[in-house]
């Protein structure tokens, strides 16, 4: 918690920094959102089977693409939290960690929560002014992450780490729209959640991938 701390705040000194040099006005530097998660993998033994959720937060460089401002690009940095629930089951094997399907006669909800250091880059379109901060908003974005620090919450027992699962990069397409404080948020994740070569003891791949559904707020 001390690192993200601190990483939190060089970024919004920076950002600071860097609005204070430049004369022309600038809008949504600082974005908060909140998401609904739907998991898919095209397997009949896989569930989707709990309330799984992510929260991102972060700083973006508004740069003008139009003198008057109405379309820019944003590029920024920030961090997301995610917890997804499903049935998949992991466990630790010959010095690796391996992932299965339950037993067809259960279907627990287990628990993976990770951390996430994310580049967002959004082409917008907005109708601000100077003098109006109310107004429609259309963003399209796409975001590449490192993910970190997996945990993974058996349905019974304790958490435990686990690592050499997830991918080492995730892609995602957004798109979000809305007018003022409430803004609808899209996003897909283009690439699969865990590495290619994460097999189950009997060769099962698990391609794993989230679509979000949620809410994003823009400040400054």
């Amino acid at each position: 918690m001390k690192s993200l701390g601190r990483f939190l705040f060089i970024a919004i000194f920076l950002f600071s920094f860097f609005s204070q040099a430049q004369q022309a006005y600038r809008e949504d530097q600082i974005y908060i959102d909140v998401n609904f998660i739907l998991q898919h993998l095209d397997n009949d033994r896989f569930s989707d089977n709990g309330f799984s959720r992510s929260l991102h937060l972060g700083v973006l460089r508004d740069i003008f693409l139009t003198p008057s401002g109405e379309y820019a690009l944003g590029l920024g940095v920030g961090y997301g939290l995610t917890r997804l629930v499903n049935n998949l089951e992991v466990s630790p094997s010959a010095g690796v960690f391996e992932v299965s399907y339950p037993r067809p006669d259960r279907s627990y909800r287990n628990f993976f929560t990770f951390h996430e250091l994310q580049f967002p880059v959004e082409l917008r379109w907005r109708k601000s002014t100077v003098e109006e901060h109310k107004f429609w908003r259309i963003h399209a974005g796409y975001r590449f992450s490192r993910p970190f620090g997996l945990r993974y919450k058996p349905f019974f027992g304790p958490d435990f780490p686990v690592d050499g699962v997830l991918s080492r990069w995730h892609h995602e397409a957004s798109l979000s729209v809305g007018y003022n404080t409430w803004n609808l948020r899209f996003a897909y994740k283009l690439n699969p959640l865990l590495r290619s070569e994460v097999r189950s003891a009997s060769g099962d791949l698990f391609p794993v991938r989230t679509i979000q559904l949620g809410l994003i707020f823009y400040l400054l």
